[in-house]
């Protein structure tokens, strides 16, 4: 299964996120995000992860259809935001999602 770039770029232009961030980010050339979002190219595993803490989401969203319900809502604003503060705030969803994750576990 590949994951689709077009549903990664409809959510990084959700959070506000340029290519050009994304990519420095994920630190790779902005030209792999680009063709990776047209779908010519792919994502290792290890940067779509990467990616999915920043947008507060799983990685299984970008091989789904249905990304119209992101599972982490944040306040933070990401447009603007620098590297560190990229870092930053992909730890926290990374937190949050856990947390959330643990509490369901606990529900059952």
């Amino acid at each position: 299964m590949k994951a689709k770039g077009d549903t990664f770029k409809t959510i990084r232009e959700n959070n506000k996120i340029t290519q050009s961030q994304i990519a420095k980010y994920l630190n790779v050339d902005q030209s792999l995000i680009s063709k990776f979002e047209s779908n010519e190219r792919v994502l290792s595993i290890d940067l779509l992860e990467k990616s999915a803490d920043l947008f507060g989401c799983s990685v299984r969203v970008f091989f789904e259809n249905d990304f119209s319900k992101p599972e982490l809502k944040t306040a933070f604003r990401i447009a603007g935001s620098n590297l560190l503060e990229l870092e930053d705030m992909a730890m926290i969803n990374r937190i949050t999602m856990n947390l959330s994750m643990l509490e369901e576990l606990d529900k059952e």
